[in-house]
C-alpha cells in the first residue's frame, strides 16, 4: 500500500513551496497520496493533491513576511534578526493553523498519515507527528540555520564559520567567534520556551493528552533535505540523514542548448537591469566581465542597461527568471 504524506509549510514564504513542489509531483506520480497544507495556493496545482490553504493563515503570513520581511529590506539590516523572532513568528502562525476552521475540518476526516514534512521549522508538525504517530522528515531551501545546530547534531564550526544570521567574514575574529557561540544558544532557550506553548497548542486542538518533550520529538527527524547547492554554504560536515537535494526545483524549458555545438547555438539577447539592486547580489565588475565571457561562448549576446535608483531608501528589486524562446525577439529583462 502506498503510503500517505502531509507537507506542512506554515510559517514561510511561496517561494519554499516552489522548492519542495517537485517533490510533492513526484510522490503523487509513484502513486502516494499527498496532502500540502500551507498559506498560500498553488500556482500549478495538482488535481492528484490535497491543497489545504487556511484563510486566518494566508492573511498572518502574507501580513508578517511578504510585508515586513520584504528580501530587499533584510539585506539592508532593516529586520531584526531571525534569532529573535522568527520562533514567534512560527508559533503564531502554527496557532492560526491548528485553529482554522480548513485544518479542523480535516483532522475530521480522520486521516491516516504516514509521514509528515515540514518546511524550514519543525515544531508544528511534531504534534501531527505525535497525533498520527507517523515519521517527520524537514526540507530547507537553502541550508542550515543555528537553530537547527542544537537539534539535530549539526557541529557549528563557530571559530571559522559565521552565523547564518550575522555579516562577519572570515578568517573571524575574537567577536565574531563569540557571536557565532551564542546564537545557538538563544535558539535553543527560544525553543525550550516556545515548545510549551505548543505543547498547550497540541494538547487544546489536537487532543493530545501526553505531549512528547522536545528533545524526544527532535530525535525523529528521519531525514533532512537541503535544496541548496554547496556554493550557497561553507564547507560544513553533515549527519548521514542529511542529504542534499540541489536544484530539485528547476526544470528545463525549451531544450535551450539541446545537443547543438555552441557555434550553431542561436543567439538570445539578455537585458540585465542593474541598480542598486547590485548591493543586494555584490554584483562587481569581476563578476560581470566573467558572466559576459561565459555568455559569448554559449552565443548568447548580452546587452547591459544602467537604471538608477533613489539612494535615500532601499529599492525594490523584482527578479523574474528567463525562458528563452524558441527564436529571438524583443530582449529578456530580468
Amino acid at each position: 500500500m502506498k503510503s500517505i504524506g502531509t507537507f506542512l509549510s506554515c510559517s514561510v514564504s511561496y517561494s519554499h513551496r516552489v522548492s519542495s513542489w517537485p517533490l510533492v509531483e513526484a510522490l503523487v506520480q509513484k502513486g502516494h497520496q499527498v496532502t500540502f497544507i500551507g498559506p498560500f495556493p498553488s500556482k500549478v496545482p495538482n488535481p492528484k493533491v490535497t491543497d489545504i490553504v487556511p484563510k486566518a493563515l494566508n492573511k498572518y503570513i502574507n501580513h508578517v513576511i511578504n510585508e515586513n520581511f520584504d528580501v530587499t529590506h533584510r539585506a539592508y539590516g532593516l529586520t531584526p534578526k531571525f534569532v529573535m523572532v522568527y520562533d514567534l513568528l512560527c508559533y503564531q502562525a502554527c496557532s492560526e493553523l491548528v485553529q482554522s476552521e480548513e485544518f479542523k475540518a480535516w483532522l475530521k476526516t480522520d486521516p491516516n498519515i504516514d509521514l509528515i514534512y515540514s518546511d524550514t521549522t519543525s515544531e508544528c508538525a511534531y504534534g501531527l507527528v505525535s497525533k498520527f504517530k507517523s515519521k517527520h522528515g524537514l526540507i530547507l531551501p537553502l541550508t542550515f540555520i543555528s537553530k537547527h545546530f542544537d537539534m539535530y547534531g549539526i557541529p557549528p564550526e563557530t571559530s571559522t564559520i559565521p552565523d547564518w544570521d550575522v555579516t562577519f567574514k572570515p578568517p573571524l575574529t575574537f567577536w565574531g567567534r563569540s557571536v557565532g557561540a551564542v546564537i545557538p544558544l538563544l535558539w535553543r532557550a527560544s525553543q525550550l520556551i516556545y515548545y510549551r506553548w505548543y505543547a498547550s497548542l497540541f494538547h487544546d486542538h489536537l487532543g493530545l493528552e501526553n505531549v512528547p518533550s522536545l528533545d524526544e520529538m527532535q530525535a525523529v527527524t528521519s531525514i533532512i533535505l537541503i535544496n541548496g547547492d554547496f556554493i550557497e554554504d561553507y564547507p560544513r560536515s553533515f549527519p548521514p540523514f542529511v542529504v542534499k537535494v540541489p536544484g530539485m526545483h528547476v526544470k528545463s524549458r525549451n531544450d535551450f542548448l539541446s545537443n547543438k555545438p555552441v557555434s550553431q547555438v542561436t543567439p538570445y539577447p539578455i537585458l540585465l537591469s542593474q541598480s542598486a539592486c547590485n548591493r543586494l547580489f555584490l554584483y562587481t565588475q569581476d563578476i560581470d566581465t566573467s558572466f559576459r565571457r561565459k555568455m559569448e561562448l554559449l552565443g548568447v549576446w548580452v546587452l547591459f542597461t544602467l537604471v538608477l535608483e533613489p539612494l535615500l531608501r532601499p529599492p525594490t528589486c523584482h527578479l523574474k527568471s528567463v525562458e528563452f524562446s524558441s527564436t529571438p525577439s524583443k530582449p529578456f529583462r530580468i
